[in-house]
């Protein structure tokens, strides 16, 4: 007794899938995601550079090398 059963996929939309559900949500994140980077620009704080350094110089092998 060997019987095949063939599945079928529709290929439009059935009533039960909500199109518009997944962009709206998307967008949700979307927005709160960047609303937490402008937050986290908005808060950070200014900070110097290192001074410029001399360079050094090191003894090698191959000859003199200057290393900042």
């Amino acid at each position: 007794m060997n019987r095949r059963t063939q599945l079928e996929m529709p290929l439009e939309p059935t009533a039960g899938f909500r199109r518009g559900r997944t962009p709206r949500r998307r967008m949700t994140r979307a927005r709160w995601w960047f609303s937490q980077m402008r937050l986290a620009v908005e808060q950070a704080s200014d900070w110097e550079p290192d001074p410029v350094k001399h360079p050094v110089e090191l003894e090698g092998a191959s000859g003199r090398m200057n290393v900042s």
